[in-house]
């Protein structure tokens, strides 16, 4: 089911003049991403009503199918090295010890490596099969709820990260999340934010079309490269920071991150990832990050 097809202004710059640029398929239901013409901002209009109803799916059985050699720690997580990037950045910015609040926490996999790393950790977590994961994995605080539902923490964590939740963010709520990012910090706190790059999921979109259907499936391991049924807000670096802006949270640096490597993923993209990323660690901006990076971290800080 899809919501109202009048798109609402948008969620940065409040215009409502939007352009088409893509549609998406779901389940018969065709999603549209458009941009704003004022300022660039890609907003999933019209969108799945429950567009977080995946995550609400879990089960013991369907959780062990997926993770359950993960968590008894049979083998690391796909993105392990992706974990190990984001506690560097926690102990750069916010140092050893720090307390860390993160974001759609999921079962825990990022608090589990700060547990390690000698962080003081707490959650939050909208599932609440995945909080409970989450706090039998790391016996942290988890929040079972939305991050504005915090309400005795004011003033309380160093850093705060969310990492691939933004995105999924409807543009009604992105400003009252981000404010609550802004409550729940220390002053001079910090927010480490990862989320795709749009302008790399255009760049492919717009190569993928140009092959065979017969050829699609083996350059990628999935077709909805968009992810139009939970990515409802899409972001390139400069309208990432201008939110956090807007909120109070002054953007330090932009960069691209290690990319994820998902196990079974073709070959192709698997090494393509990897040439981008280091040719976008050569072509290095503090402001922005090139079009053909994967995904895009920012770190923004709250003012003393």
């Amino acid at each position: 089911m899809k919501t109202n097809t009048i798109p609402p202004s948008c969620a940065l710059c409040q215009k409502n003049e939007f352009a088409f640029i893509a549609e998406e398929e779901v389940n018969g239901e065709k999603l549209c991403i458009q941009k704003c013409t004022s300022c660039g901002l890609h907003i999933v209009w019209p969108r799945l009503e429950n567009h977080q109803e995946p995550y609400s799916k879990f089960t013991e059985e369907t959780f062990d199918r997926k993770y359950g050699a993960i968590s008894r720690g049979e083998r690391l997580h796909d993105r392990h090295q992706n974990y190990l990037e984001e506690v560097g950045l926690v102990r750069k910015y916010a140092g050893t010890g720090s307390r860390v609040l993160d974001v759609g926490c999921n079962a825990g996999w990022l608090l589990g490596y700060l547990k390690n790393a000698g962080f003081a950790i707490e959650g939050v977590e909208p599932s609440t099969f995945l909080a409970g994961v989450a706090h039998r994995r790391t016996g942290a605080t988890i929040h079972n709820g939305f991050l504005h539902e915090i309400a005795d923490r004011d003033g309380t964590f160093d850093c705060i990260t969310a990492t691939d939740v933004i995105e999924h963010i409807p543009p009604e709520s992105i400003n009252l999340f981000i404010s609550s990012m802004h409550r729940l910090l220390k002053p001079g706190g910090y927010t480490i934010i990862k989320t795709p790059n749009v302008h790399f999921t255009y760049a492919k979109h717009r190569i993928i079309n140009k092959f065979p259907k017969s050829l699609r499936r083996h350059l990628l391991k999935s077709l909805d490269l968009w992810d139009a049924k939970e990515h409802v807000l899409q972001w390139d670096s400069m309208t990432l920071a201008a939110m956090f802006r807007k909120r109070g949270l002054e953007p330090i640096t932009v960069f691209t991150p290690i990319p994820v490597e998902t196990r079974n993923s073709p070959m192709i993209p698997m090494i393509m990832r990897k040439i981008l990323y280091m040719a976008s660690k050569v072509k290095k901006n503090n402001q922005r990050v090139p079009w053909f990076a994967q995904d895009i971290c920012l770190i923004a800080q709250r003012g003393k």
